[in-house]
């Protein structure tokens, strides 16, 4: 298993570098192994900057716990981001990666043996040696193979639709973009599609390889490498100037002293500033992050579901809580429907339910439904539109008791949250044109 991986990754690395011929300046992207870094492994180049390149590397799966395991290298400090433990069906819980017996396996790292089944326009991978079943999938084909020949599953006699069949074709040029055309057939993408470059050949389409183009900066793209700067770390590109923004170290809390991104060892992180891996844990009602490594936990929240699956918080996996609407959240597409004064109407297209959200206004007192704030004019309490008198008379009726409606809000012209006769006095003095501001 670990000599086949490590043979993929030499072919894939072979790819990469893309030798054409013997001479070292024809090779597009060096590739070296961590045991010879100044070396390309393919076309024999001196490497200067192994940082810039694709490294190969001789790896293995170590266990950390019962529940993590990770990849290292034999003959270098390289290690990839931990995983966890994952297994075959008839392996019990003895991880397939490390070969560590005994350990905690989810669900979704059980892997399965497979055979397929014809269910008409689809088929469905079964597991042999348990009653595991895929989700069914479309039957597919490319268009030099019989139209009635899945390739995937390995049967014929099934029926494949026109978008199920794969073409073998290239990017054609065709102005300022491109279009993908099959080599076997007619067919062609409706849609074209821009060009772009990398930064060290900026006028040569990666794609369809159309040369003497003008391709604006968005759509030039960069082999990058990671730089220390201290506290943080910043993406640098081998082949140009171009940095992307620095960015701080990320520190996982069992490796404290080195960023999970760019490598660096030898940092020192504030406990709160590390991240941690851990699970959801059930509390009852509410479910709490813990971490495996260390005490770390986050605040505990209540379980939640979606509307496609009721049977089991989404997070934790518990069930046997109670599910209102606070606590249900909408798989979607979600649908305006329609407003009010008060409320938006939506309907989610995942389980046919409508619901109602209050209005989120923005700084303008409108709302995305298109639903905006009544606007008021300080001091008129009749809601003409105009300060006049009449308000102030409206004012001074309705704080003697008499049977009259005011607006409230507009009535409150000192801000106080009341209204009484400083504001009557306030909005008498105004009219009369004092010197005063109505709020």
């Amino acid at each position: 298993m670990k000599k086949s991986l490590l043979g993929t990754l030499l072919i894939l690395a072979a790819l990469l570098c893309l030798c054409t011929g013997s001479a070292a300046a024809e090779c597009v992207e060096h590739t070296i192994n961590c045991t010879d870094p100044t070396t390309c492994t393919y076309c024999g180049a001196t490497v200067a900057d192994s940082s810039a390149v694709s490294i190969i590397h001789d790896f293995y799966a170590f266990t950390l716990d019962a529940q993590y395991c990770q990849v290292r290298c034999h003959n270098c400090d390289w290690t990839a981001e931990v995983q966890e433990h994952r297994t075959y069906c008839d392996m019990g819980t003895t991880c397939s990666s490390c070969e560590a017996e005994g350990v905690i396996i989810e669900e979704d790292n059980v892997y399965h043996y497979h055979e397929y089944v014809d269910l008409g326009t689809q088929h469905q991978q079964v597991c042999p040696r348990c009653d595991y079943k895929g989700e069914p999938e479309d039957h597919e084909t490319v268009c030099t193979n019989s139209p009635d020949f899945c390739w995937i599953c390995g049967l014929y006699g099934v029926t494949i639709t026109a978008e199920n069949i794969i073409h073998n074709g290239q990017y054609v040029s065709v102005g300022a973009q491109h279009q993908y055309q099959c080599l076997y057939c007619d067919y062609k993408e409706d849609e074209l599609s821009d060009h772009f470059a990398y930064c060290n050949a900026p006028t040569t389409c990666a794609l369809c390889y159309a040369t003497g183009l003008t391709i604006p900066n968005d759509h030039i793209y960069h082999r990058t490498y990671y730089t220390n700067l201290g506290t943080q770390h910043q993406a640098l590109c081998a082949n140009c100037d171009y940095k992307e923004e620095a960015e701080e170290h990320r520190v996982y809390c069992n490796t404290p002293t080195v960023c999970s991104i760019c490598k660096v060892t030898g940092l020192t992180v504030s406990a709160d500033d590390l991240y941690h891996y851990g699970s959801y844990v059930d509390l009852g009602t509410q479910h709490q992050g813990q971490c495996n490594y260390c005490d770390y936990k986050t605040e505990a929240v209540d379980h939640y579901v979606y509307c496609t699956d009721q049977s089991s918080c989404y997070a934790c996996g518990a069930t046997g809580f109670e599910i209102t609407w606070e606590n249900r959240y909408c798989r979607g597409p979600i649908t305006f429907l329609s407003y009010t004064e008060t409320d938006d109407t939506f309907s989610c297209a995942a389980c046919g339910e409508t619901y109602t959200e209050p209005h989120n206004f923005d700084e303008d007192g409108k709302c995305a439904c298109g639903y905006a704030k009544p606007t008021v004019v300080p001091g008129d309490t009749s809601g003409d539109g105009v300060t006049d008198m009449r308000d102030a008379l409206r004012l001074l009726r309705s704080i003697a008791g008499w049977d009259v409606e005011i607006n409230d809000k507009a009535a409150d012209v000192n801000g106080d949250g009341s209204v009484d006769m400083r504001d009557a006095l306030r909005l008498l003095r105004y009219i009369a044109g004092w010197d005063v501001t109505l709020n």
